[in-house]
């Protein structure tokens, strides 16, 4: 009877050494696939991040085509206001000049037709010392003339000239806004395009990192290892924390009423550390009563 019994032991321990290196290795293949999916989530997490990055960026790239958008519509507006009032100058000032310009102009004309004749005279070899004297002090005098006529003439010629200026200057400026608010536009209107792409593509990364939060929460609940905020924090906060710690009355801006509030933390920091129960505020305040 001995060797029955030997060999019913034996089969007893063979049996929980099976059973001990199943429950071991199912334990391991489990742990193995959570850490997969927790990789999986932080991928998700990384890619959401970097969408949300894009997205913040070219929102900020649509911020700056507005403004320079404004800036340019609001310079041609200057200009077109502007041109109006030039152009109204402009008859008045081309008068006062054609009127100084004029008497000018014949100073130079008999200028050039004194210099002519005393070319001419000096040139006579049979002309005399007072026909020379006459045509130098005819020079003289034309000379005299012009200087007389261009000083005359020089204020209205640079008003009329600063005007002229302004108003190319004016026409321009609205040439060139035009030109820039097309530009923009048209560069607005693709970096709408743009952001409506990046902002679903944000979408589609927040739906697959959900999903594999999802993943993660069926296999810790399989397991036994889930804690519901809902079901098993939010009802520890009620008894010992809400009082305080709320939306109306958040003492030391601390507000426990939702998870995502606790996450935010107060004035003394985070509240939770994420795996980490021995450095997170919250635990070791409700730990302390």
């Amino acid at each position: 009877m001995r060797l029955p019994s030997v060999w019913v032991l034996i089969a007893l321990i063979l049996a929980l050494s099976s059973s001990a290196r199943c429950d071991d290795a199912a334990e391991a293949a489990s742990a193995d696939a959570i850490a997969t999916l927790d990789r999986a989530v932080a991928a998700a997490l990384d890619a959401e991040q970097k969408a949300r990055e894009a997205v913040a960026g070219q929102r900020v790239e649509l911020q700056r085509l507005a403004q320079e958008l404004r800036q340019l519509q609001r310079e041609k507006k200057q200009a077109e206001t502007q041109l109006p009032e030039l152009e109204k100058q402009l008859p008045a000032r081309q008068e006062a000049f054609d009127k100084v310009n004029a008497p000018r102009e014949a100073a130079r004309q008999a200028l050039a037709a004194a210099e002519k004749r005393l070319e001419e005279v000096t040139a006579q070899a049979d002309a005399t010392a007072e026909q020379k004297a006459e045509a130098e002090q005819a020079v003289t005098k034309e000379r005299e003339t012009l200087e007389a006529a261009e000083k005359a003439a020089a204020e209205p010629e640079a008003e009329l000239k600063k005007l002229q200026e302004s108003i190319a200057a004016a026409r321009k400026s609205i040439a060139d806004a035009d030109a820039g608010i097309t530009r923009l536009t048209a560069e607005q209107a693709e970096s709408e395009m743009l952001l409506a792409k990046l902002e679903q593509e944000l979408a589609d990364a927040a739906a697959n990192r959900l999903t594999a939060e999802k993943h993660v929460q069926s296999a810790l609940q399989q397991q036994g290892r889930w804690v519901s905020f809902v079901a098993e924090v939010a009802p520890i906060l009620q008894d010992r924390c809400l009082a305080c710690h709320n939306a109306r009355s958040a003492k030391g801006r601390l507000n426990l009423e939702t998870y995502s509030s606790l996450q935010k933390g107060g004035e003394s920091g985070p509240s939770v550390i994420a795996g980490n129960v021995e450095e997170s505020l919250l635990c070791i305040l409700i730990e302390d009563g």
